[in-house]
C-alpha cells in the first residue's frame, strides 16, 4: 500500500519488499523480490533506453505537484515498463523490478536517460560515491517517508535538468 504524502507524492517503497542500497548519482534500492516500480506522482513516461549490462531504464515528468515538469529515472534490473507516452497516477505500477545482482536506482533526471550527473563528472568514489543529484534525490524520497541508507544531510530536495 502507498502512503501519500504533501503534493500529491507516494513513497513507492511504502508497503514492499525493498531494501534502501547505497547513493551515487541517484538512490539505489533493492527489490527482495519481484516487485512493482510504482509512480511516486501522476506523470508521463517520455523514454525508455538501456544502460547495457544494468539493463534499461526510463524517465518520467511529473504532471504536478512541487515538480511538475521535472523528470525522475529509474534504472538498472527493471522490465515491463509502460510505453513512452503513457499518463498514470501517482501509486500506478509503471514498471517491475526484478531482484538479483544489480539493484535499481532511482533520481532526478538531467535530460532524457542521463541522471543529474554523469559517473564520469561524478567525483563518486567507492568511499563517498555521493553526487549532489543523489543527496537531492534522497532528500525528496525521505520528505516521502522512504528510508535512505546514507542520510543526505541538509540542502535542496531538487538537482535536475530540463527532461
Amino acid at each position: 500500500m502507498c502512503v501519500g504524502a504533501p503534493g500529491g507524492y507516494i513513497n513507492p517503497f511504502a508497503g514492499e519488499a525493498w531494501a534502501p542500497s547505497r547513493n551515487d548519482q541517484g538512490v539505489d534500492y533493492d527489490p527482495l523480490k519481484v516487485e512493482p516500480v510504482r509512480a511516486i506522482g501522476a506523470g508521463t513516461i517520455v523514454s525508455i533506453g538501456s544502460w547495457g549490462m544494468y539493463g534499461p531504464w526510463f524517465d518520467y515528468r511529473l504532471a504536478d505537484g512541487e515538480f511538475a515538469g521535472k523528470c525522475i529515472y529509474v534504472a538498472e534490473h527493471i522490465g515491463s515498463i509502460l510505453k513512452p507516452g503513457t499518463s498514470f497516477n501517482a501509486g500506478d505500477t509503471i514498471a517491475t523490478a526484478y531482484p538479483g545482482p544489480y539493484w535499481t536506482e532511482w533520481g532526478w533526471a538531467k535530460g532524457l536517460d542521463t541522471p543529474s550527473v554523469p559517473w564520469s563528472q561524478c567525483g563518486c568514489t567507492e568511499q563517498d560515491n555521493v553526487d549532489p543529484g543523489g543527496r537531492a534525490f534522497a532528500r525528496f524520497l525521505r520528505s516521502l517517508g522512504a528510508k535512505t541508507l546514507q542520510n543526505p544531510g541538509p540542502g535542496p530536495m531538487y538537482a535536475g535538468g530540463s527532461c
